[in-house]
């Protein structure tokens, strides 16, 4: 999948399969392959809701959603929330 030719749906998703099965094969850490289930779940429920507003600017921000909203990083993902609102997106 490397050049530049046009590639289906279906090749990446048989790809995408191909490298899971491989995570098997090397062996890789439960925990890593949890993270990356998860990941993968969470990205596909995020395509599906997104798909409502096509055409339209969006920015996901990825983080706890235990944080609470005292913390740095809770002001600090509103602060940039209010901003990117600020500007359209």
């Amino acid at each position: 999948m490397e050049n530049s030719r046009k590639v289906t749906s279906d090749q990446i998703i048989a790809e995408m399969h191909r490298t899971v099965d491989r995570l098997g094969e090397d062996g890789a850490d439960r925990g890593d392959i949890k993270i990356l289930a998860r990941a993968l779940r969470e990205l596909r429920h995020s395509f599906r809701i997104l798909a409502e507003h096509k055409g339209i600017h969006k920015v996901t921000v990825f983080g706890s959603a235990r944080c609470l909203p005292e913390s740095p990083s809770y002001r600090q993902a509103e602060a940039f929330g209010r901003e990117m609102a600020g500007k359209g997106w």
